[in-house]
């Protein structure tokens, strides 16, 4: 199976082509403008030149965009897993706050240094990160997935390639020493064999790109992922090469017909050209549409500034042209990375690119707006989506414009959204967009009070344009309550994401004021289902979305037409009981998932009984709901409970949960607890004035 999966991927790439030069092109040009300006006062210009930075003044916002984020283990933006109920809690924070951003897709660290972060037949160390996880009794990353969908959000699956230690310790000999000795135990990890290994003296381990093996590695590592979870794209950052290695064996060995450079550049061509093969192969056979996204350094090469309107392309469109933006930053075409991205967007290897342009536009080095426009006008005409990497995290830290500017996020946005060829932005990182500093400041507020007021859909994969998706929803229903809309309708196979609009009179789905938001399915549910606790407008509609971003056809329902919920409004797990349970001990009554199908969130209230009876009392009572739920509540010197249940109550009505008799492990307290039930049943019955049985 393998061998004939290898000579498709063989016949895939020999079907490619190539290109002369010969057509010139203009960039769309813009009208409402504003200038920048530098700390001093000085007008900001590109790079080398006397012409002037210019923003556009006027915004409109897109219904086709995205708005991703970077989230790292590694990076700090999340805590070691330690419990199901610690790991679900900050990751529908992390949602929660994507949500609060309009933003549409994650762009998740599972694999950090051959390592993984997920669940995996391979022969692959388990990140220390996940380390305290048990894959088989709960699988965090397959439920975050099915979180991710079910609020309309894609998951990017982000790996490493080829790191393996970045800042260890020792020289290139000593780091070789700690490699193999991690992967001892691994012996078909090709990190078992110190031969597929390259050091540093500055304390970085990598996998040799160089060798077709760990090529393929790699690529079957991609495999399973996309077999064993429903992720929607194949993510890779900037890490390639690293400096200062020596693989000239390697070289001796696969490169002797060409120069070092161009061999490590052929070597990584040759790893991503399998990749996408592969890839292509897995989407034709499974009906899927995984993409592969690159996000590499923010600067291809470094060069003079060129006018938009002195670009020259080939005759297929692909750029000729400059092949170098205005800037003198680091730059990954050569030393250290060898990464020809730009090869790879013109071979219509990969599905978008996310370069990291993280500077300030005041930037004298690698000035934003410049380097933003190259990436632009490199990407037209090609089947290659572009996401500009916002590098907000340095609001707090940077010393050109992000630091002085307190309008650079906004303008940074304006300028890249008037470029037709951008079709989103990814921000780096989670823990920055979180930060109370930078989620409070002006900044932020006028980008979601002014400029991303909706969440709109992803954007088509280019090469899947011009294909159509005609799939419609049935079963649409519409309920009301306290002035909140909530629709529910069939799920539809192959689609796992919808967008919704409101009107007043006609549908235009090019509105983006007119989009309510983004749902997905819910896992546990044959319904999908929408709350909109905003403005109520005449008419809703449901649009279904194909796995390539295609829109289907419009399903719309008056308001008018609201009917009684016959649905289910939500679910509840048991609710569970803190291990002893004794008078005036505090004790924990907790619930790991109370999940509102339609409607708001719930409202939650615990109760207890003393008796087989069931006779409830109140114990308490919560509204918030982060993965768990826990109510702290002492019981008094009148008895113990028998009994807990749990209510939980919305706009559209109220689910209580299973009972669950109270477990007491604690023999002397459960007799305790017989002699006070006995006794408050007396005291009951004498309150009440009879003596009867019951």
């Amino acid at each position: 199976m393998k061998n004939t999966k290898k000579i498709l991927i063989l016949m895939m790439i020999l079907m490619g082509s190539f290109f002369i030069p010969s057509l010139k092109v203009k960039a769309v040009t813009n009208t409402e403008t504003e200038y920048v300006y530098d700390e001093s006062g000085g007008t900001v210009n590109y790079y080398g030149t006397d012409t002037p930075v210019e923003i556009p003044t006027d915004y409109t916002e897109k219904t086709s965009e995205m708005r991703a984020v970077w989230v790292s283990f590694f990076a700090g933006d999340l805590d070691a897993y330690t419990s199901e109920s610690q790991m679900k809690a900050q990751l529908n924070e992390v949602l929660d706050t994507m949500e609060e951003y309009h933003m549409n897709a994650i762009v998740f660290h599972i694999r950090t240094h051959n390592d993984a972060l997920y669940d995996t037949d391979m022969d692959i160390p388990t990140s220390s990160y996940v380390a305290s996880a048990d894959f088989s009794e709960w699988d965090y990353l397959e439920w975050f997935i099915n979180e991710c969908h079910t609020r309309g959000i894609e998951f990017h699956a982000w790996l490493n390639p080829y790191r393996l230690y970045m800042n260890g310790s020792g020289n290139a000999a000593s780091l070789a020493a700690q490699v193999a000795l991690k992967y001892a135990d691994y012996p078909t990890n090709p990190a078992h064999n110190p031969d597929n290994v390259l050091c540093n003296d500055d304390g970085s381990a990598i996998l040799d790109p160089g060798i077709p093996e760990v090529q393929d590695y790699i690529v079957d590592v991609c495999d399973e992922i996309m077999n064993k979870y429903d992720v929607d794209a194949i993510h890779f950052d900037d890490y390639f090469y690293v400096s200062g290695v020596d693989d000239s064996e390697t070289y001796q060995t696969y490169g002797t017909s060409q120069g070092l450079a161009n061999f490590r550049r052929a070597s990584v061509d040759a790893f991503i050209e399998k990749l996408s093969a592969s890839m292509n192969i897995f989407n034709t056979e499974n009906n899927k549409a995984v993409q592969l996204g690159i996000s590499p350094s923010g600067i291809y090469q470094n060069g003079t500034y060129t006018d938009p309107s002195d670009y020259v392309y080939n005759d297929d469109g692909t750029l000729h042209s400059p092949l170098y933006s205005g800037s003198r930053g680091f730059a990954h075409y050569d030393y250290y990375l060898y990464s020809d991205t730009l090869y790879w967007i013109n071979q219509g290897w990969i599905d978008y690119i996310t370069p990291q342009v993280y500077w300030g536009i005041s930037n004298s080095a690698a000035p934003y707006a410049g380097i933003v426009q190259w990436w632009a006008m490199a990407t037209k005409n090609t089947k290659t989506n572009l996401y500009i990497g916002i590098g907000i995290y340095r609001k707090d830290t940077a010393t050109d414009s992000w630091g002085f500017n307190d309008r650079e996020l906004v303008q940074q946005i304006k300028y890249a959204s008037a470029y037709p060829e951008v079709d989103g932005f990814c921000f780096y990182d989670y823990s920055s967009i979180s930060k109370t500093s930078i989620r409070n400041s002006s900044d932020v507020a006028e980008l979601l009070d002014e400029l991303w007021t909706v969440t709109p859909k992803v954007p088509v994969i280019p090469k899947n344009v011009g294909t159509t998706f005609d799939a419609q929803v049935s079963n649409l229903k519409l309920y009301e309550a306290n002035g909140i809309i909530a629709l529910s309708f069939d799920k539809i196979d192959d689609v796992d994401k919808y967008i919704i609009y409101k009107y007043s009179s006609d549908l235009d789905l090019s509105d983006s004021t007119s989009i309510a938001g983004l749902t997905g399915n819910n896992m546990n549910n044959s319904l999908v289902t929408f709350t909109d606790t905003t403005d109520i407008m005449d008419y809703y509609a449901v649009v279904p979305l194909s796995r390539s971003g295609l829109m289907g056809q419009a399903t719309s329902i008056s308001v008018s037409s609201a009917t009684d919920v016959d649905i289910e409004i939500g679910s509840t797990d048991d609710i569970k009981i803190g291990s002893y349970v004794r008078p005036n001990t505090k004790v924990s009554v907790s619930f790991t998932d109370g999940t509102s199908y339609i409607g708001e969130d719930f409202t939650y209230k615990v109760y207890a009984s003393y008796d087989e009876d069931k006779n409830y009392f109140l114990i308490g009572e919560t509204t918030s709901y982060s993965g768990q739920n826990s109510i702290y509540f002492t019981f008094d010197e009148t008895g113990l409970p028998m009994y807990v249940k749990m209510e939980a109550t919305n706009s559209f009505g109220t689910i209580t949960s299973n009972i669950e008799r109270v477990i007491v492990t604690d023999v002397s307290a459960y007799n305790l607890m017989q002699e006070i039930n006995d006794s408050y049943k007396d005291a009951i019955n004498n309150i009440i004035g009879g003596n009867s049985e019951e």
